[in-house]
């Protein structure tokens, strides 16, 4: 009777041990590195963050081929949370129908090192312009027009003040 109650134990035990952990058992957390910047000093803006991501695509040997610039700067564009977002919503709510057109309208010149980009809602039966862009293709400088306020905006400030939302 006693060696039956110990081989129940060790298979109790063996079953125990083979279960996952719940929520409210405790795991082990993985270590974690403090550094001596805050959380808001590490974040970037994603002015910055697009210029990380694509500097090296446009370096200075293709800076002459204004085709190969001109579809990155409007790839960066699409990577904007707040056009990104619009985008999805866009194809969602028309099922496909609707979609964002990107449309070069002006290219740097002597008078202005921006591309002028915008970005335009096409249905099938109608199109309208829901964005304006201006890209230096040099410092990645993107600016936002908002014609009902008729101002130009740095894309920091344009989220910040929630603009394209």
């Amino acid at each position: 009777m006693q060696m039956k109650n110990i081989i129940i134990v060790f298979l109790l035990l063996g079953l125990y041990s083979c279960v996952e952990p719940t929520q409210t058992q405790e795991t082990k957390m993985p270590n974690i590195e403090l550094s001596e910047k805050t959380k808001e000093d590490t974040v970037m803006s994603t002015t910055e963050s697009l210029k990380l991501t694509y500097k090296e695509r446009i370096a200075p040997s293709n800076k002459e081929n204004l085709n190969a610039v001109d579809s990155v700067l409007i790839e960066m564009l699409t990577k904007i949370p707040e056009i990104n977002n619009y985008s999805k919503i866009l194809d969602s709510i028309s099922k496909g129908k609707s979609r964002l057109v990107y449309k070069t309208v002006e290219v740097p010149s002597a008078d202005s090192p921006y591309y002028f980009i915008k970005v335009i809602e096409k249905s099938p039966s109608d199109q309208k312009v829901k964005f304006q862009f201006y890209v230096n293709p040099t410092d990645f400088a993107i600016k936002i027009y908002d014609p009902t306020e008729d101002i130009l905006m740095d894309l920091d400030f344009w989220q910040k003040t929630n603009h394209g939302n």
